[in-house]
């Protein structure tokens, strides 16, 4: 019986889908039709020339090439599989355009990607949800139909949703999925949804669902980001060294991943509202559904898998300027049901200083200078008896200071550091770098990184991954 529910719940979606595609078509072609029928028929003006739908989206396409070398500063620890070159390259032509007519608009982003490194690249997305760790070379990102009327638009299909205001990092920003295959660059991945935007003079108040729940992606065991020696990245580092069953590398034990079905029950939905108060702007933010960070359930004494179990968010933030400052803020509650992870709340604070008149005696146009402090605070602990971990070790930001600064030179050239430290795990990370205009389209980027901690910590187990990194970006 369940397997011919969801059998059914597939072809209903397909055929939402249908659905969804015949009515972007159809909109867009009585659009024009409309155009002529509501026309004022006493004017003696000659109509305006209708544009063409390809004209159309060939004008609002938007091209961006960007090329890119790693150089690894040292070779890695040797293990079975692993691909220890020390110089990586890959790249990513990114394009994106939108069509409008009347009330709809219709709008696409989408890559193609390559790259040299082992077992990381292969074929396009899966549809509804994305589970399997390969980056597509192929990738939709975004592809949405928007309705728009006087106080409301409705959106339906794939994009990126943005949840927080803060600058370096957003506790509340983990509805969209994130491409973690190298994981101090990662990418923000798009996910299927129905939005409806409600406006009301200066605030605006959304409800969002999510009917299919999409892992971020991970690097592969073959990858250096997988961890120092054991993959750190992969479920089994969850299993706590501790338990009587269970060796120090845990290589003896087995374990599974278990994804959220697609059930009414494991429907994400987000109600969130942002408005704007006498210069300040606000957001306040409810979330239900499968967790983002996974917990681990023991089946056995040697068999585990990994959950994303249901939990409810609510967020909130701020933003604000005063003079030369700019200051933020957001601070996310965890609820999990029935104690099958922790109830914790996770905060950050920050400040950017716009630097733009002594500075020019120095010869630079400006500096801004961004520092953010996230905490993280447990006020109940796991307490299901069928788990034995919870997500605290995959969760980030519980105690750390995050720090950036870029020195604008001129319109051309701008140079930037910048500087992370763990308290809770004494791990560490540095950069700097710079970005040059070489013309108009035509940018260089290079930057390199410095990566410490101890082994088994979220910095340490990069911490042989130290690298120069060369961006050459071409936009079009």
């Amino acid at each position: 019986m369940l397997c011919l529910f969801n059998y059914q719940r597939l072809l209903l979606a397909k055929g939402l889908l249908f659905a969804f595609l015949f009515l972007f078509a159809t909109s867009f072609v009585l659009a024009d039709e409309f155009d002529d029928l509501f026309g004022d028929v006493d004017t003696k003006e000659a109509a305006p020339e209708k544009k063409n739908m390809w004209r159309d989206l060939i004008d609002n396409s938007n091209f961006k090439l960007s090329l890119r070398s790693m150089t690894q500063y040292e070779n890695p620890t040797p293990r079975k599989g692993l691909d220890d070159k020390t110089q990586f390259v890959d790249g990513r032509l990114n394009f994106d355009t939108k069509l409008k007519r009347g009330m709809n608009l219709l709008s696409l982003a989408m890559w193609f990607e390559f790259g040299n490194q082992k077992d990381t690249y292969q074929g396009i997305g899966n549809f509804p949800e994305d589970r399997n760790d390969h980056r597509r070379i192929v990738e939709f990102n975004e592809f949405n139909w928007v309705g728009s009327w006087d106080d409301l638009d409705l959106t339906i299909g794939k994009k990126v949703f943005k949840m927080g205001m803060s600058t370096l990092y957003s506790p509340s920003d983990r509805i969209s999925p994130k491409d973690f295959n190298d994981p101090f660059n990662p990418k923000e991945l798009g996910t299927w949804l129905s939005q409806i935007d409600y406006f009301k003079g200066n605030t605006t108040f959304t409800l969002a669902v999510i009917p299919f729940f999409t892992p971020l992606k991970r690097p592969p065991t073959t990858s250096r980001w997988s961890g120092v020696g054991d993959s750190s990245n992969s479920i089994e580092s969850l299993i706590p060294n501790n338990l009587p069953s269970v060796t120090s590398t845990v290589t003896s034990s087995t374990s599974e991943e278990e994804f959220p079905v697609r059930t009414l029950k494991n429907v994400q939905s987000i109600l969130k509202m942002k408005t704007t108060v006498k210069g300040w702007d606000f957001f306040l933010a409810a979330f239900n559904g499968p967790n983002f960070f996974p917990v681990l359930a023991g089946e056995s004494s040697s068999k585990f898998k990994t959950e994303q179990v249901r939990v409810a968010n609510f967020s909130t933030g701020f933003s604000t300027t005063y003079k030369k400052f700019e200051f933020h803020g957001e601070a996310l509650y965890q609820l999990a049901y029935a104690g099958k992870d922790d109830n914790y709340l996770n905060y950050v604070f920050g400040s950017t200083l716009t630097m733009d008149e002594w500075v020019k005696h120095i010869g630079l146009k400006q500096i801004d200078l961004t520092t953010e402090f996230s905490k993280e605070k447990i006020t109940a602990k796991q307490t299901h008896s069928d788990f034995v971990s919870s997500s605290e070790e995959s969760r980030l930001a519980r105690d750390i200071i995050l720090t950036r600064i870029i020195f604008k030179y001129s319109e051309n050239l701008r140079l930037a550091a910048g500087f992370n430290y763990d308290f809770d795990e004494r791990g560490h990370f540095e950069t700097a770098g710079f970005e040059y205009k070489i013309r108009p389209g035509l940018i260089l980027k290079m930057h390199t990184e410095y990566i410490n901690g101890k082994k088994d910590t979220h910095y340490g187990q990069f911490r042989e991954n130290d690298r120069l990194v060369t961006t050459l970006e071409y936009s079009f």
